[in-house]
């Protein structure tokens, strides 16, 4: 399973702002300040690349992080605000000899030949007990060896799946989260007999909803060689297919799902109350159409059960990653700024002044994201976003070609068998 979850990666990563605040920390989460680093940086400068500009909030919190982290050390932090122009700018500067020393990546993998290998530091300062263990799974999971070595740490996380309106669940009668594909459709029809739709979707996030579904129906390799390209390979899909186009004959997605440009459905359907589910989103979600549902809306958050073995309790999350750079010549005092960066206090500050969930273990979450706190504790496997690959020959233009026929396909405007034809013949 590592190697499945070695291939992450993630779309939308500049969504990051989340919903509410929670409140204060628990006994368990540890800040970083310890006197036995004093003195550790004396006459020491280390440069950090940063993708946060000085009129952002969550530079804010970081600048006091900084702060404390000089104040403990000695070191001087040197910080070059290129905001998220790093992500473009440090391959050139890293293959040029530059020396920076901490680097955000604006990206949810450490980057090969310019991530540096921190496991000897991770063990050291103790960073993998610091973070909450689905993520330290996560950094396990995009190392850049088959060691499960950490080549960064993570920061800004979010999850993906599926969100609902609990209010709705209550009015059908539904007093648990369905963990099975009959206890998924029953789920579905109850919420048609109350009255409601039981799901919408967005044109931008029909591929959490193929992928994941795909993934876990045929496994890494042949989800991965579907990504390479058309052909006979799709016809694997059908049975996937086919219990979509169930739903879709039974009246389980709304009128508008098939052609529903993003947010409309988002914005729309869902958060105006008329649909219980939102098919796949992002934990950013509670935050967007926050205006239009006010605090009052009362969130919950659910996994996808795989419609053809029932396989469950798989979470899809994402983090940007802070990395040491391969060309520090400080890398133990450069890992130690990492372990302030995720430390309770700098957590804290970015749930409470930008409502983002913490990677640091023992921390209340931000208040309408309690839902997803729970899935992210139960959850036994752990993959990206899409479940994206870093295996060779992917092909982007699949990604649109089923996308789009996908969306159809919930929409009812195509048939399994029809959907399976398109891919095949790439037309």
């Amino acid at each position: 399973m590592k190697k499945f979850l070695a291939v992450l990666s993630v779309v939308l990563v500049a969504a990051m702002l989340l919903t509410a605040c929670g409140a204060g920390k628990t006994e368990t989460a540890v800040s970083a300040g310890n006197s036995e680093y004093a003195g550790m940086g004396d006459g020491k400068t280390l440069v950090y690349w940063c993708e946060w500009n000085e009129s952002e909030t969550q530079w804010d919190v970081y600048k006091d992080t900084i702060a404390r982290f000089e104040a403990d050390t000695g070191y001087k932090v040197d910080v070059q605000h290129l905001g998220r122009d790093v992500a473009t700018l440090y391959p050139a500067a890293i293959d040029a000899g530059e020396v920076i020393d901490v680097f955000d990546m604006n990206s949810t993998m450490p980057a090969k030949g310019y991530s540096a290998n921190i496991q000897e530091y991770v063990d050291k300062y103790g960073l993998d007990e610091m973070v909450l263990p689905i993520y330290a799974k996560y950094e396990e999971s995009v190392s850049l060896d088959d060691e499960g070595n950490w080549y960064g740490v993570p920061s800004q996380p979010f999850f993906g799946g599926v969100f609902y309106n609990k209010d709705i669940f209550e009015a059908a009668g539904i007093t648990a989260e369905p963990t099975t594909w009959a206890e998924f459709m029953d789920c579905c029809e109850k919420i048609k007999a109350a009255g409601y739709d039981p799901m919408c979707i967005d044109d931008a996030y029909v591929e959490g909803v193929w992928s994941y579904q795909f993934g876990l129906a045929l496994g890494e390799d042949a989800f991965n060689d579907l990504k390479r390209g058309t052909g006979d390979k799709w016809n694997a899909t059908l049975d996937v297919a086919k219990a979509i186009e169930e739903m879709a004959s039974k009246g389980y997605f709304s009128a508008s799902t098939g052609g529903a440009q993003f947010p409309a459905a988002q914005n729309g359907e869902f958060a105006m109350g008329t649909a219980a589910m939102y098919g796949w989103d992002g934990s950013w979600v509670c935050n967007e159409v926050h205006d239009i549902t006010g605090d009052e809306f009362n969130w919950g958050f659910m996994l996808w059960p795989c419609c053809t073995n029932d396989e469950y309790k798989v979470i899809e999350t994402s983090c940007q990653q802070i990395c040491v750079s391969t060309t520090s010549q400080d890398p133990a005092g450069a890992a130690l700024l990492l372990k302030y960066m995720i430390d309770a206090t700098t957590c804290e500050g970015l749930r409470d002044k930008c409502q983002c969930i913490p990677v640091c273990d023992g921390l209340d979450w931000p208040g309408a994201l309690t839902c997803v706190q729970e899935a992210a504790k139960n959850a036994e496997t752990v993959y990206g976003w899409c479940l994206a690959s870093r295996a060779e020959g992917l092909d982007p233009d699949v990604n649109t070609l089923c996308t789009t026929y996908f969306h159809e396909l919930m929409g009812g405007t195509k048939t399994a068998q029809e959907f399976v034809d398109h891919m095949v013949s790439g037309s």
